[in-house]
């Protein structure tokens, strides 16, 4: 009888546990036992972006893409056969009508208003299928590139612009182009791999090999080094606490006050070649500029003088491709050999004893409590505080 009884127990400890983990795709997390968070989900494909809405979390993949409901501790996955344009899910967006954006592999790009998916295309106005990125403003509208030009959705319908003639060759071949675009000649707008949108409400699109274009809504300005921009296209475009613009180039860091721009030059970058790439620029709480340089490292701006880190430094590697904030307010970078942090006094590098996921990771996002979500190739998305 107490054997039987012991076997019984068993059986209820198991299913308490499996309970945790409904399909096998979430971990709880065992240092919080009252929190209704997980700490891990695994979707299975390698992992493109993350979004975070409410208790919510979206997930693309190249196998499409998963919601996640952080509470209830389930995911569902959603694909062509479900009415996505593409598997291959790259870029997450939402506006501010709470729809769900997501560009897809020669597909356009989707929207999912909490029941059904719809498809734009060049068909519906895209300015091509094979898309880039994207951006929705405060309007309730949605920015899109691709390597021709950009696409806007008013809510109804979409207007796509261009400074590429038809039958240009650019990046990315021949340009298909939308025959009812707008030409736009005296701008950039090929080949756009970042949409800013500022505190002001301009809308700012980089350019890999000439400067950065401005919307304010109106009017179109394109600035170059002609303008006083360092030399060498731009890659990552932030804003600071006072307002301040910063754009990031192969030969330098800019900073728009909004009447001027300033250069900086690294100077350890001069004898470098090729110049160093730069991927990401951030403010952290201390008002620090940091920079994340492909085959420079990261910098760090205090205001006063530019330091750099690189792997002889404590860094896993010199290829760093993005920057991130800590809620305590640390700063983690992710380089192409893994996931360091800085405290102030040295970098540490995180592996998966610390909690991050296997695999290579690609994307790194913060919950509304401040605390980080990595995922990469290996399908799984870990949390870290």
């Amino acid at each position: 009888m107490r054997k039987l009884v012991g076997a019984l127990s068993l059986v209820i400890i198991m299913l308490l546990v499996l309970s945790c983990k409904p399909d096998g795709n979430a971990v709880p997390d065992a240092n919080n036992p009252d929190s209704n968070i997980p700490i891990a989900f695994s979707v299975g494909d390698p992992i493109w972006d993350l979004l975070f809405d409410g208790d919510e979390m979206w997930v693309g993949t190249t196998g499409g893409v998963v919601r996640c409901d952080l509470k209830k501790e389930t995911t569902q996955k959603y694909t062509i056969q479900d009415g996505l344009g593409s598997n291959v899910s790259r870029k997450l967006g939402q506006d501010t009508h709470g729809n769900i954006w997501v560009t897809g592999y020669l597909a356009g790009v989707s929207c999912f208003d909490g029941t059904r998916w719809q498809n734009f295309t060049v068909s519906n106005g895209l300015i091509s299928d094979d898309v880039i990125t994207l951006e929705a403003d405060s309007k309730g509208g949605v920015w899109v590139s691709a390597y021709w030009g950009v696409s806007y959705y008013d809510g109804t319908q979409w207007q796509a612009f261009t400074n590429v003639p038809p039958d240009t060759l650019v990046t990315g071949g021949k340009n298909p182009n939308n025959p009812e675009a707008t030409l736009i000649e005296d701008v950039e707008l090929s080949a756009v791999d970042v949409i800013f949108i500022d505190s002001r409400g301009d809308v700012w699109f980089n350019n890999r090999h000439n400067g950065v274009t401005r919307f304010n809504g109106e009017n179109w300005e394109l600035f170059s080094t002609e303008d006083g921009l360092a030399e060498g296209g731009v890659s990552a475009i932030t804003e600071d606490k006072d307002g301040n613009l910063w754009f990031g180039s192969m030969k330098g860091i800019t900073c728009f006050d909004g009447s001027q721009f300033q250069v900086f030059t690294i100077k350890e970058y001069q004898s470098i070649i090729p110049r160093p790439q730069i991927q990401d620029i951030l403010q952290d709480q201390q008002g620090n500029i940091w920079v994340a340089a492909y085959g420079g490292g990261a910098i760090r701006y205090d205001k006063t003088s530019w330091l750099v880190f690189t792997h002889t430094g404590g860094l896993p590697s010199d290829n760093v491709r993005s920057i991130h904030l800590y809620k305590e307010g640390s700063i983690g970078v992710i380089t192409d050999k893994g996931v360091s942090r800085f405290k102030g006094t040295g970098w540490q590098t995180l592996t998966t004893e610390d909690g991050l996921p296997d695999g290579e990771i690609r994307v790194v996002v913060t919950d509304d409590d401040g605390n980080l979500w990595f995922g990469g190739t290996g399908g799984e998305i870990r949390r870290i505080q």
